[in-house]
């Protein structure tokens, strides 16, 4: 009761030490005039138990600076349920250094809709592990412009499963760094539909050592605009009897 006696202004002028001060009782029966007045600065001091003793609605109420000023302590620590009170708006003003702190444990807990709220610069952001970490569910619904905004080092480590899960449009949008990222294992087990739906661009993003990887059932399946896509050092890369 106290703390609501105070100004907005003179909320907003608490320094960091005095917000790591306050209490999880007294942040959670802040009014919401209140809890909108404290600084980024007083958001970015808090700890995990202090933001753990909001409200859904507190939460929602937090603008996109405050949550952009979470410290990745606080964002660390969120738990699947904590994640879900966050509006689509807050989660796309989700920071990278915030994305790519998550856990591992949180990345696969995001729903599809919450994954693909966050930006495409949170998203490039996510580390190797992260992006091992998707599921198939995830990745067959991330959304083409999400798809295409993964790092190359995300994509590199992605296995045979997470790739195969992806549509045969999603499939079309990587980029062709993305494409060339592709593991040699990956690549020898994309389907034969798969490799149908790579665009001439992406099959001549191809390295020579996918190109090698190929297997002859997946060399069958290029069609006749694919073929006349390759280059001559990719053709140079077929292994002796590739096509037998």
């Amino acid at each position: 009761a106290e703390l609501n006696g105070l100004s907005t202004a003179a909320l907003h002028s608490l320094t960091t030490a005095q917000a790591a001060a306050l209490t999880t009782s007294q942040l959670a029966n802040l009014t919401t005039a209140g809890l909108a007045a404290l600084s980024t600065a007083d958001i970015h001091a808090l700890s995990s138990a202090q933001f753990g003793g909001l409200t859904t609605a507190d939460v929602q109420l937090l603008s996109s600076a405050q949550v952009a000023a979470l410290s990745t302590g606080v964002v660390q620590n969120l738990t699947a349920a904590q994640v879900g009170t966050f509006t689509t708006s807050q989660l796309a003003d989700l920071t990278t250094a915030q994305v790519g702190a998550l856990t591992t444990a949180q990345v696969q807990a995001l729903t599809t809709t919450e994954l693909n709220a966050l930006s495409t610069a949170a998203l490039h952001g996510l580390t190797s592990a992260q992006g091992v970490a998707l599921t198939t569910s995830q990745l067959a619904n991330l959304t083409t412009a999400d798809l295409a905004a993964l790092s190359t080092a995300a994509v590199h480590n992605l296995s045979s499963d997470q790739i195969g899960a992806l549509s045969s449009t999603q499939l079309q949008v990587l980029t062709t760094a993305q494409v060339a990222a592709l593991s040699t294992n990956v690549v020898q087990n994309l389907t034969t539909a798969s490799i149908q739906a790579l665009t001439t661009s992406e099959v001549r993003s191809l390295t020579t050592a996918q190109i090698a990887s190929l297997t002859s059932t997946q060399l069958h399946a290029l069609t006749t605009t694919q073929i006349a896509a390759l280059t001559p050092t990719q053709v140079g890369a077929f292994t002796p009897g590739a096509f037998g």
